[in-house]
């Protein structure tokens, strides 16, 4: 029952990421910055009409609209990129202050489910609450993103104590059988300390697998049923509302099915909460140490920081793109969104494992690049180039391909890089390099959209960075990585972590 409540987590928090980050919140705050915006022509004649709903970018040809931020004007389109990026910054420090708590104290499913709710809570005052200014809603949707990221520690937290748990379980069954079998009781089911370790790790493999695919499920789902309450209500705020209140009452669920017991006591210490909270901030340092000794780890984290950052910022430069430039209606960009999940799923079961490994990250980042390269096009070439919305369907279903293939093959080549014993922390800086790549991104597109005032030059930037991504990883030798891998000695032989001293709390 333990491992379904885990489910339920990712069911109620992934359509947050996947629907209300990738494609309502930018369009709301773009929606919100025309709204509050003036012309950048004389800087005092309003962007819209009366509603929110009614932006006048279309109407005013070449003119743009811009807010004022303090002494500054900010394009209209280039605020939300700003506001994903401080939103992202927010999650990894909140990342990495919770780890400790999460991973090393009794407080993981109550922590788990607290944060969940206060997203929950946010998100459903994001949509529900008419704004006058861009402020409170950025700061809500900040926050929101913020106890998402420390909630998503939380909850994979308790993936090697489920798997620990579901072993014993299993152990405990096994014995049972047997001894219904012989008649009496035969002891413990005998097997070696590396073949439990073995077992164990299988087993937290079709956990984690199996939460990622109903948390894909679940958003998928709900981003259908957000198509149709855009298309009945014409209302971006009764969606995003929704998506919180999915958030918040899944967390009921979650408390019913995740329990802790005495199973799982071999995970908790009795540390101070300085310690606690420091505690993932202090096992970033020891991963660059660990990192920087390994040549080809390094550079494939920083080919998959440069694709990471292209494939991240494509999504929301697109979407606003599509916004501003082809007008294109909240319910058909929501389409896209589909499309895109939907070729997600398709290119992670059945493109990603098809590529050839010792090419497959290249490949992905070339094929990436032909889609700013498709906006470049619309500079020079009249009909087509992102001239029409029907294009932006296609390149949903290039991306969504491409972006479901890489997220099945990264973590399997850079599995093949790591030390053996070292999965934890390799693994946590390749998530950290993901994230934090992610802040980069935005900003430069904002502040290309801010110089230029038209989002496609963006396009150039997205176009350098699958290109140094490709050129990056033509430099990684996987069989020189995986013996690199295998002459690097771990002094600990089950983690590599930094000791917490153990002080009552």
């Amino acid at each position: 029952m333990r491992v379904y409540g885990w489910y339920a987590s990712a069911c109620a928090a992934e359509p947050f990421i996947v629907s209300a980050v990738s494609t309502y919140v930018p369009l709301l705050l773009a929606d919100l910055a025309r709204h509050i915006g003036v012309r950048l022509d004389d800087k005092v004649s309003p962007c819209v009409d009366s509603s929110l709903g009614a932006s006048l970018g279309a109407s005013l040809g070449e003119q743009q609209c811009v807010v004022k931020i303090w002494k500054w004007y900010v394009d209209s389109t280039s605020l939300p990129l700003y506001v994903m990026s401080v939103s992202i910054v927010l999650q990894i420090v909140f990342m990495l202050s919770v780890t400790g708590i999460a991973d090393r104290t009794q407080h993981s499913k109550f922590l788990l489910i607290a944060l969940a709710m206060a997203g929950g809570v946010l998100t459903i005052m994001l949509g529900s609450t008419e704004f006058e200014d861009y402020i409170r809603p950025s700061l809500l949707f900040i926050l929101a993103s913020g106890f998402f990221g420390a909630m998503n520690v939380c909850a994979n937290a308790f993936l090697p104590k489920l798997a620990t748990s579901t072993f014993h379980s299993q152990q405990a069954r096994l014995v049972a059988n047997n001894d219904r079998f012989h008649g009496a009781y035969s002891g413990e089911y005998s097997t070696s300390p590396s073949e439990d370790v073995i077992a164990i790790s299988s087993i937290g493999t079709d956990i984690s697998s199996k939460g990622a695919g109903s948390g894909y499920v679940a958003a998928l789902v709900v981003h259908i049923i957000t198509i149709y309450i855009v298309k009945s209500t014409h209302s971006l705020s009764t969606a995003i509302s929704f998506i919180g209140w999915w958030w918040l009452l899944g967390q009921g669920v979650v408390f019913w099915g995740l329990d802790e017991n005495e199973l799982l006591a071999e995970f908790y210490t009795h540390s101070s909460w300085s310690m606690l909270l420091s505690y993932g901030w202090t096992q970033l340092l020891e991963m660059f140490r660990h990192v920087n000794r390994l040549k080809d780890i390094s550079i494939f984290l920083i080919g998959w920081f440069l694709l990471s950052d292209g494939l991240t910022t494509i999504n929301s430069t697109a979407i606003l793109f599509a916004r501003t430039n082809l007008e294109m209606e909240t319910s058909g960009l929501a389409i896209v969104g589909l499309i895109t999940i939907l070729f997600a799923i398709f290119g992670a079961f059945y493109v990603g494992p098809k590529l050839d490994p010792s090419k497959a990250m290249i490949t992905i980042a070339l094929a990436a690049l032909v889609i700013p390269l498709y906006g470049i096009l619309g500079f020079v070439v009249p009909y087509f180039g992102l001239k029409h919305a029907c294009e932006m369907y296609i390149l949903a279903i290039v991306y969504g391909t491409l972006l479901g293939a890489v997220q099945t093959i990264s973590r399997a080549l850079y599995a093949t890089l790591i030390p053996e014993s070292g999965e934890a922390i390799f693994f946590a800086f390749f998530a950290v390099t993901g994230k934090g790549s992610s802040v980069l991104g935005p900003i430069i597109t904002g502040m290309i959209t801010d110089y230029t005032h038209n989002i496609r030059y963006a396009f150039y930037f997205l176009f350098t960075l699958m290109a140094l991504s490709a050129y990056t990883f033509s430099f990684v030798d996987y069989n020189r990585g995986r013996q690199e891998a295998a002459d690097y000695v771990i002094s600990d032989a089950n983690e590599i972590s930094i000791a917490l001293p153990e002080n009552e709390m």
